[in-house]
């Protein structure tokens, strides 16, 4: 919680080129809960930065948090995929996460699985047709056998 609280100093006139200097060092830490409180953190900075800086900024680590190795953190990254997606804007989560939203649905781990289905008609309103039957649909098929 320490980096939400942090987010307080933009508006104190704090850099956030230093604040995303101390992100990022969080994000090399080994331990999957320092890394996990990042991932909140994504949700509550995107709330006071602008399109340019979410882009430039937050955009990179959710996708890194996406991939991560951690099964937990791919986990808690499907599972606030609504609130990062409320954060960031739905053309960028369309642009930026709807593959990683796929990737949630075939990943290795049930509960991320699990996380990204419950997501599915939230996140679902947001895709055309095209984008779901072309995309999303063919990751659910591949659950018939979950």
């Amino acid at each position: 919680m320490v980096m939400n609280d942090m987010i307080s100093l933009i508006k104190d006139g704090v850099s956030e080129q230093d604040l995303f200097t101390v992100f990022a060092n969080f994000y090399q830490d080994e331990q999957d809960s320092v890394r996990m409180q990042l991932i909140d953190s994504c949700v509550h900075f995107a709330k006071v930065l602008s399109k340019s800086q979410i882009k430039e900024h937050l955009i990179p680590y959710i996708k890194k948090f996406a991939v991560d190795k951690s099964w937990r953190i791919r986990y808690l990254v499907a599972d606030k995929l609504m609130e990062l997606t409320e954060g960031i804007g739905n053309e960028n989560a369309r642009e930026h996460l709807m593959s990683y939203y796929c990737q949630f649905l075939e990943d290795t781990e049930s509960e991320v699985r699990t996380a990204a289905v419950r997501r599915l008609s939230d996140f679902g309103r947001m895709l055309d047709v095209k984008q779901i039957v072309g995309t999303v649909i063919p990751s659910l098929a591949k659950l018939q056998t979950d």
